[in-house]
């Protein structure tokens, strides 16, 4: 955890992410945990779209595009999504 919310929001309001690198605060924010220096702190996915649409979780897309319509440069698929 890299962050007071994350520090302080109860175990059971977080949880994994359709990305590796995404750890969600119910109701609040994903919080994107990629190495890259350039990577967003919250997910641009998870802000527009949610979790519940996987079509829009995918690598590629450029959220500062005006037309943009998912996907990061980042994003790593989530073990727990792939069965």
């Amino acid at each position: 955890m890299s962050n007071l919310v994350e520090m302080f929001s109860q175990e059971n309001d977080q949880h994994q992410s359709p990305c590796k690198h995404g750890n969600i605060v119910a109701g609040h924010a994903c919080y994107c945990h990629s190495k890259a220096k350039a990577a967003p702190r919250k997910c641009p996915i998870w802000q527009q779209y949610g979790e519940n649409d996987l079509t829009r979780w995918h690598s590629g897309g450029d959220f500062a595009n005006e037309e943009w319509s998912g996907g990061c440069k980042w994003f790593a698929p989530n073990a727990r999504n792939l069965t």
